[in-house]
């Protein structure tokens, strides 16, 4: 098999073992509780489902470990703020 597919089916098996191993965190059993989980995408226009999927299962697995440091604010970027009554009444 060549070397490019085989990179293709290890992502693709690799994104979908993250997905699995994220769903069942999020849906185990008769105790499931509600995570208040928020993601910040700083300044990036597109965000892969493979990075979304991966940094969700990373911020879960901190949590249960109790590694995660918890902030209600979002990071500080480097770019310029956003005026979002702005962008909305564009729309």
């Amino acid at each position: 098999m060549p070397s490019a597919t085989r990179s293709r089916e290890d992502s693709a098996m690799t994104m979908a073992n993250n997905m699995d191993r994220l769903l069942a965190f999020l849906c185990h059993g008769e105790t499931q509780k509600l995570v208040n989980l928020k993601f910040f995408r700083g300044d990036r226009d597109i965000i892969s489902p493979e990075e979304l999927c991966r940094e969700a299962h990373s911020a879960l697995e901190q949590k249960r470990l109790n590694l995660a440091t918890v902030s209600k604010d979002p990071p500080d970027g480097e770019g310029e703020p956003v005026d979002v009554q702005a962008v909305v009444d564009s729309l």
